[in-house]
């Protein structure tokens, strides 16, 4: 049973890095709440056997699933700096922008540019 659990969760892992560089947040998301609820029933026959020890072939798949998702982790850091980054330019194009057409705000009115 816990083999079965570890394997989904590891292939739920995968699904999920796929998700995330394709760019599909709302996968992404029901992925990442699908593989919590496997990780729960894994805690749960845990802690219903006081005994309870992995077997190596479910050590493993843990530990691939835990690599790929570090990896997610870092490609999710790079992806909200690369965000943060294009907001911080649109601020800043707005505010150039603004700069160079300062009288778009009137609605009625007249320049009268006078020489001294």
């Amino acid at each position: 049973m816990i083999n079965e659990l570890t394997e989904a969760i590891y292939q739920t892992t995968e699904a999920m890095n796929r998700a995330l560089l394709a760019g599909n947040e709302e996968e992404f998301d029901r992925l990442l709440n699908d593989r919590n609820r496997l990780m729960v029933k894994v805690d749960t026959l845990k802690a219903e056997d006081p005994e309870f020890q992995y077997s190596q072939q479910a050590k493993q798949q843990l530990a691939n699933a835990l690599r790929l998702d570090q990896y997610m982790a870092d490609q999710m850091k790079q992806n909200v700096a690369e965000t943060q980054q294009l907001l911080q330019q649109t601020k800043v194009n707005k505010q150039v922008s603004n700069m160079y057409r300062p009288y778009y705000k009137q609605t009625n009115g007249a320049f009268i540019d006078s020489k001294n």
